[in-house]
């Protein structure tokens, strides 16, 4: 049995961003990261596959980015466990965000 540990960024918005990109389309992504060292590793890694990120906000609030561990095993099982500081059913990073640069868009409140 190998042991072992992976980073990557993930999420379906980066995600899909990153394949219309890999695919020549432009992409922006909105969103919060938190002042840390994997909100620098979202943006670095967002930014290196050439997606717009000039409208995500660093929050600087102790509000760490969220963090997403998988325990893959044999078969179909793989435990998922998530760390952030808003369980993701009352508030997603997204909807912490007013984008009041967008026209048009209701604002968050």
């Amino acid at each position: 049995m190998s042991c072992g540990l992976g980073l990557s960024v993930a999420g379906a918005e980066s995600n899909v961003a990153i394949g219309l990109a890999r695919l020549g389309h432009r992409g922006r992504w909105v969103s919060r990261v938190g002042a840390d060292e994997l909100g620098a590793l979202v943006l670095r890694t967002l930014r290196a596959q050439g997606i717009d990120t000039s409208h995500a906000v660093t929050d600087d609030t102790d509000r760490p980015t969220g963090l997403l561990l998988t325990e893959p095993r044999l078969g179909t099982l793989t435990p998922v466990s998530y760390h952030r500081a808003v369980p993701p059913v009352r508030q997603s990073p997204v909807t912490t965000y007013c984008p009041r640069w967008l026209p048009g868009l209701a604002c968050c409140t």
